[in-house]
């Protein structure tokens, strides 16, 4: 079994948790504890990632990042309990395999003031870090430039797959690491006994915390009134769990050829893994890649043939998204009862027309690179290819 590269000792739970509670000078991080997955993860960075010095320093200050916010998000919640009374408008969901033009969607309709998203600097520090002096900016959205000119910097071939821009919205999926749910380390690391882990957790703990952290963000905007519009990929597999907690949600499947999306996807991790690890991990990237997705993409069928009798869904097809998008925006306002207006119109081809594609550099891939094979692909996602191959 490898061992990190770097100093180990730095991923120390303890130690961790002591770091934070110095940081914010909060103790309590209330419900649900996150210790344990905690504890399985940071076992699995030791022994199983092979992190290089700089991955293992960059995995501590991330693992103290989310338990920071974990302290401040839980403060704001135990001061102010009016918070839960808040009612969440929609939400609009976009989702599909990812590398499917739900970035761009998102950013269009985010462009609509009618509503309302988590740009990154919200996602990557939910709770207010200080004051915002007058007249001034919040402290959080500097730092999230600081990340994301890092980002370019250092790592261009990721930052090219997925831009990842301060002021423009993001995935709630970031959001996951605060309750240890989801398979964000799994992108970012080799940590298979993480990934086994997750794989057996129940997810209802996230959609419970994600409710609580959309009521938080529109007490402190003062925004209820807005309809959320929210981006993840990873709902696929818990549209139960997600209609549970937003019965009023509406559903937006972007469709492009599994073949595409699995080598993008893979070769995204790559360079995500890349930034930690001097490892070459493209077959394990390959490998997870198609298997967390076939798995995810099996669950959300057995699911919508249940749920799209009673839930609004809106299926667009990769070539609308990349040709004259407008039409689908439109189809997918109407299906939420909402009105599209000149103005958002106008504001959405302005963006549109502001990021071409390519604009931050080419993401290149393919199925060879990442130990994948085109039939081991298109079996795995059959189903999915039979009903809703005309979109792709």
């Amino acid at each position: 079994m490898k061992t990190a590269v770097g100093d180990a000792s730095r991923l120390d739970l303890p130690s961790i948790v002591e770091a934070s509670r110095a940081e914010t000078g909060l103790s309590d991080m209330g419900e649900p504890d996150i210790l344990p997955g905690l504890r399985v993860l940071i076992d699995a960075l030791v022994n199983e990632a092979n992190l290089h010095p700089s991955g293992v320093d960059a995995q501590r200050h991330s693992l103290i990042g989310h338990l920071s916010n974990r302290l401040r998000i839980n403060d704001i919640f135990k001061r102010h309990p009016e918070i839960f009374k808040g009612e969440i408008r929609g939400p609009i969901v976009i989702i599909g395999l990812p590398r499917s033009g739900t970035t761009k969607l998102q950013c269009m309709m985010a462009a609509n003031s009618a509503l309302q998203s988590l740009p990154l600097w919200k996602v990557l520090n939910p709770a207010p870090m200080g004051a915002t002096p007058p007249g001034g900016e919040d402290p959080r959205i500097a730092l999230a430039e600081k990340a994301s000119a890092a980002m370019r910097e250092h790592h261009p071939d990721f930052y090219a797959g997925h831009p990842m821009n301060a002021r423009e919205p993001e995935e709630e999926v970031w959001m996951e690491d605060l309750v240890m749910r989801g398979w964000n380390p799994c992108y970012l690391a080799r940590v298979p006994t993480f990934e086994a882990w997750t794989g057996k957790q129940d997810y209802s703990t996230w959609y419970v915390y994600l409710r609580k952290l959309l009521q938080m963000f529109q007490w402190q905007d003062g925004s209820p009134q807005k309809t959320w519009l929210l981006k993840t990929p990873e709902h696929m597999p818990h549209m139960d769990l997600l209609f549970k907690t937003f019965p009023r949600a509406t559903i937006v499947h972007c469709h492009r050829d599994p073949v595409t999306t699995i080598a993008s996807l893979a070769a995204l991790i790559v360079a995500s893994r890349r930034m930690f690890s001097d490892d070459e991990t493209s077959a394990d990237a390959g490998r997870f890649a198609l298997e967390h997705w076939s798995k995810n993409t099996q669950a959300y069928m057995q699911q919508r043939q249940l749920l799209e009798k009673q839930h609004r869904f809106v299926d667009i097809g990769y070539k609308e998204i990349t040709g004259d998008v407008t039409a689908a925006i439109e189809r997918i306002h109407a299906a939420a009862g909402l009105e599209l207006t000149a103005e958002a119109r106008t504001a959405m081809r302005a963006w549109e027309a502001n990021n071409p594609p390519g604009k931050h550099g080419r993401h290149k891939y393919t199925l060879e690179s990442v130990g994948l094979r085109e039939s081991d692909i298109r079996a795995a996602f059959a189903d999915y290819l039979e009903r809703f191959g005309k979109l792709i």
